[in-house]
């Protein structure tokens, strides 16, 4: 399966990302299964790659302590904008920079806390692996990764939903924004990190990988 490049992606984002708050129906169930995971109170320096319209950076920042910081990074210009204006009311807390993740370049250890929801699913694997490889310098040791996406279903209902959205995106990724199913778990490296919760949640019968794992 084919990925869409960077520029077809943002595209894509600009012309419908206002229209992203609509899967919630799906993808809101793996996403507070995350939250679940990722350990807030003590946070005090958050990253997500994929800003989205702000929705989830709003439940993040909801339960982050007071003086925690929120940055974000979306190819998508509308996408920034939207979410922007969403985390108006966290004023100086948050950052939001229109650029790609290998684009930006913190100091390492800058962050205890990444994320990223329903963006790998958009990249190919080698893609994926090279910005797992700056996540790992821009967490500190011990810093915790949480990700959610896509995924092959393990019940006979999730296997035959990821099979049929695994056909439509090789025939027109972007009918399903960008994105396919995807086992992320095997694209962390043993290594550089411990695996600390691993889950599939199917919503409406779309299964999507919820993985949480701890920087070594």
């Amino acid at each position: 399966m084919s990925p869409l490049d960077p520029a077809a992606v943002a595209a894509l984002y600009d012309r419908h990302g206002a229209k992203q708050d609509g899967a919630g129906w799906y993808e809101d169930p793996p996403l507070r299964r995350l939250m679940q995971h990722l350990a807030l109170a003590d946070a005090g320096a958050v990253l997500e790659l994929g800003a989205g319209t702000g929705r989830f950076a709003e439940w993040l920042l909801d339960a982050l302590p007071p003086t925690a910081t929120y940055t974000a990074v979306d190819l998508s210009g509308e996408m920034c904008r939207l979410a922007r204006a969403r985390l108006e009311r966290f004023g100086a807390r948050i950052t939001v920079r229109h650029a790609a993740a290998d684009a930006i370049e913190p100091p390492d250890g800058a962050f205890d806390r990444t994320v990223s929801a329903y963006m790998f699913d958009i990249w190919s694997e080698d893609v994926i692996r090279d910005t797992l490889d700056g996540i790992h310098r821009w967490l500190r040791p011990g810093g915790v990764l949480g990700l959610v996406s896509l995924t092959e279903g393990e019940s006979w209902l999730g296997r035959a939903v990821s099979s049929t959205w695994a056909a439509v995106h090789r025939r027109k990724p972007e009918w399903v924004g960008g994105c396919r199913p995807l086992k992320q778990a095997p694209l962390l490296d043993e290594t550089r990190w411990t695996i600390t919760h691993r889950s599939v949640v199917r919503a409406w019968g779309i299964p999507s990988e919820v993985l949480v794992a701890r920087r070594r």
